[in-house]
């Protein structure tokens, strides 16, 4: 999400004169920076993580979706002899592939074990992130030739080629934003959440 957030936020302080402080991380982490420190919203890439902050008592109760994300493998343009999950399995495959600690670890764990996937290609991966952006800088680097992570995160990029997984598409992560309760600047961190949300922004 980190682009799209710094794109809107951008227009955002230009548009109100507001400046605004970001931190990027996994969704996990930042639950876990949340805990020891003050903020005013949580965005994470899966609505999860915002049901266990409200359960810690961290968050509000409302929850504004701000976009559904598709998990799909990424690898190089150049990298044609991966095509499906069942390459991934293939003897001398690189994946670099992100801890549970980040909403796309944790979503594509779930989703590969219900399917009885992600013990054939464990023996694969070589390295785990603690990001999404890390796991697919990896593969553009060529430190890996393929990895999970959010579909519009790479698609744009000219290195880089994406693949659909029907297991992925039928199962899309919610992303959403809510208000936290150590904020001391309600109606503007809504003012900015609502604006994240808006059709026309994000």
């Amino acid at each position: 999400l980190r682009n799209p957030v710094s794109d809107i936020i951008d227009q955002y302080t230009s548009e109100t004169g507001r400046k605004v402080t970001v931190i990027y991380n996994g969704s996990g982490a930042l639950l876990s920076q949340i805990q020891l420190g003050k903020g005013d919203l949580y965005l994470p890439a899966n609505i999860f993580y915002i049901r266990e902050a409200q359960k810690l008592g961290l968050a509000a109760d409302e929850t504004i979706p701000v976009s559904y994300l598709t998990a799909k493998i990424i690898v190089r343009k150049n990298n044609t002899s991966i095509q499906s999950l069942d390459d991934l399995a293939k003897p001398g495959v690189r994946i670099s592939f992100a801890n549970k600690s980040a909403a796309i670890g944790k979503f594509t764990r779930k989703i590969l074990t219900e399917n009885r996937l992600l013990k054939k290609i464990e023996a694969n991966i070589i390295v785990t992130k603690p990001t999404v952006n890390s796991i697919i800088q990896d593969v553009t680097l060529g430190s890996a030739d393929a990895t999970i992570a959010w579909g519009a995160l790479a698609e744009n990029s000219p290195e880089l080629r994406t693949i659909e997984v029907p297991i992925f598409t039928a199962q899309k992560s919610h992303a959403s934003i809510t208000l936290l309760r150590s904020t001391r600047n309600q109606a503007k961190a809504m003012h900015l959440a609502r604006y994240i949300s808006a059709n026309d922004k994000g």
